[in-house]
């Protein structure tokens, strides 16, 4: 049990860590992108929060993968698909029932949605601050 608890909260903070990572270097990257301002401004708008919204959805899916392989590394299932298919399904707080951890296993699948929900959450704050502050970066420039 202590083995889980441990596990999980390595996993935890590797989701957390990345998803940092990658939001400080979009905020370093492209809110301080002034270059950008010579073009369109609904392109840049729009091309930005496209890559915004790639870069999170990628750290979304490192992070469900990190599960998924510990899952098949503990023998939570027998083949990696599987695995990374009940991380996605967990991290994601979807949920399907058709594919469990065994039961000595479980408490990992909660203790995954958490931390999804956990970083889902952080990604709509930054994709709101970014949003906000785009805009009244274009307001002060007019």
């Amino acid at each position: 049990m202590l083995g889980l608890i441990l596990l999980a909260l390595f996993l935890i903070f590797l989701s957390v860590a990345v998803h940092a990572v990658v939001l400080a270097r979009m905020m370093v990257h492209l809110i301080g992108s002034t270059h950008l301002r010579v073009f369109n401004v609904f392109r840049v708008h729009a091309l930005m929060l496209f890559l915004v919204f790639t870069a999170l959805l990628a750290s979304h899916l490192l992070q469900s993968t990190f599960w998924g392989v510990a899952y098949y590394l503990v023998g939570g299932f027998d083949d990696l698909p599987t695995s990374l298919y009940f991380s996605l399904s967990s991290y994601s707080t979807v949920g399907y029932a058709d594919a469990v951890l065994p039961p000595h296993l479980r408490m990992l699948g909660p203790l995954e949605a958490a931390t999804g929900v956990l970083m889902f959450g952080w990604s709509t704050g930054y994709i709101f601050a970014f949003a906000t502050r785009m805009m009244a970066n274009e307001v002060s420039h007019k």
